[in-house]
């Protein structure tokens, strides 16, 4: 499975949004079906919010746009890792049993916020389980020296990199996932992109092949409808 890795930079104003988000305070767009989620549960906290350290943090703050914490969202695979294929009357595609490798990637995360960051900077760790595919959103503090650094992690294309190859080490100590230097991080929570559903055509697509596109899908649906017939036949000759 794929390793992704996104990085965001918070101000004050963005934590509040994100702790929404991440501890399900309020519903998401990408947000799917109960019936297609992989727990009972929307997410589960891995690492407790902790407003006290983003309260130390703001306090170190000089300007009101400084950073004040950072989010990662990591993510194993995408949803055709995690799922079936889409059925009629499950579109998003049933998920599988996604508890002993999600456990064995949050381990390695925990991991490596612990020696990334240290436990005292990190904010909190959820892993949410109702979109289309397990991902974990992890949100520290970059206090150094008693200063608020985000620079000595994120500053520069190298240093990003640097810190996604020392995160994806410490979680593909744990479980194995591919790794690409220099590959596009991700672009998480694009509810476009959820399971079932459709990406709208964007001007390009129409311009360059959209009515192709849907054209294929048609036929695809067909031959896949067909096939279903076929092995529908098949089981029951053999039954016989």
């Amino acid at each position: 499975m794929k390793f992704t890795f996104a990085v965001a930079k918070m101000s004050k104003a963005d934590i509040g949004r994100a702790q929404g988000h991440n501890l399900r305070l309020h519903e998401t767009s990408s947000q799917l079906p109960k019936r297609a989620w992989f727990t009972e549960s929307p997410m589960h906290t891995k690492v407790e919010w902790d407003q006290g350290k983003l309260d130390a943090a703001s306090a170190l703050a000089k300007r009101k746009d400084a950073v004040q914490a950072i989010q990662f969202v990591i993510q194993l695979g995408n949803q055709t890792d995690w799922r079936g294929e889409p059925e009629p009357n499950f579109p998003e595609g049933k998920p599988i049993d996604i508890t002993d490798q999600i456990n064995l990637a949050g381990k390695g995360i925990r991991a490596w916020v612990e020696k990334e960051f240290g436990d005292e900077n990190c904010v909190g760790i959820d892993l949410h389980t109702d979109e289309s595919s397990p991902h974990f959103h992890v949100v520290v503090t970059p206090i150094k020296d008693g200063k608020l650094q985000a620079k000595a992690w994120l500053d520069g294309a190298s240093k990003v990199a640097a810190l996604r190859k020392r995160a994806w080490q410490a979680v593909n100590a744990h479980i194995a996932c591919e790794y690409k230097p220099g590959a596009a991080g991700g672009a998480p929570h694009d509810p476009r992109k959820a399971a079932g559903q459709v990406p709208a055509p964007s001007m390009l697509d129409k311009v360059t092949g959209h009515a192709k596109a849907k054209r294929l899908e048609r036929e695809n649906a067909v031959l896949q409808e067909e096939n279903a017939q076929l092995k529908q036949a098949l089981f029951s000759r053999q039954k016989g």
